[in-house]
């Protein structure tokens, strides 16, 4: 990521002039994209930008930055010092937005939104959370959001196992993937079949789905009535 050119001098002969130049970047930066969220691995002009803006962070954290550099970075539009703390909060606003767009939380892996790859980030809570990573605090603002779920495929699947043991105590057999009104259902239950050939279906799914009425692994032709 590059911003507009523009001429970068590091060679200065004091610290202050290679702070001033390298700063200039940094507002040449916000001025072609609109606020200061450097990537770390921003180069601009054969200038690490990204590494200087974190060194700045790292100064300041140690007490080390002096006032009147710090003021002029936090007068800078989209500054923060806390950058993955920022990050996690524009993923959460994004996942608000995504939720009250779409009404649930189940984003799709490869889904983008502002230039932020949020199915990528919803993943990373969800796997941060199973491995106990999660700080409270942010587990307690995912879980609050409207259609969130910490597993939402387990979620669905029994979802559509309920949704298939209503049927079949209604109807006393398993929907066929092409009978009128069950479509949906039946191709769900044909891919139960396939996912169970290809032995990939858990011995709990398998047995659960073993003990609904008329359940059969061999597909039921949906013309004939007749085990294919």
């Amino acid at each position: 990521m590059e911003a507009a050119a523009v001429p970068v001098t590091v060679a200065m002969t004091t610290r202050g002039d290679r702070w001033e130049a390298a700063f200039q970047v940094l507002r040449d930066y916000v001025a072609a994209h609109g606020d200061a969220r450097v990537p770390y691995t921003a180069v601009v002009n054969g200038f690490d930008l990204g590494h200087w803006v974190s060194a700045q962070r790292t100064m300041h954290a140690r007490g080390r930055l002096d006032d009147e550099r710090r003021c002029r970075l936090e007068a800078t539009p989209g500054w923060v010092w806390r950058a993955r703390e920022d990050r996690w909060q524009r993923g959460f606003d994004l996942l608000q937005d995504y939720i009250a767009v779409r009404g649930d939380a189940v984003v799709p892996l490869s889904a983008e939104r502002d230039g932020v790859k949020l199915g990528e980030w919803v993943h990373n809570q969800r796997c941060a959370f199973k491995r106990g990573d999660l700080r409270a605090d942010r587990e307690r603002a995912l879980a609050g959001l409207p259609g969130w779920s910490w597993a939402p495929f387990e979620d669905r699947w029994e979802e559509q196992f309920g949704r298939l043991e209503a049927y079949t105590k209604r109807h006393g057999r398993i929907p066929k993937p092409s009978g009128t009104g069950e479509c949906a259902l039946g191709a769900w239950v044909d891919a139960q079949r396939r996912n169970h050939a290809m032995g990939i279906l858990t011995a709990g799914r398998r047995e659960r789905l073993q003990g609904l009425p008329g359940w059969t692994w061999t597909r039921e032709s949906p013309v004939t009535g007749e085990l294919g």
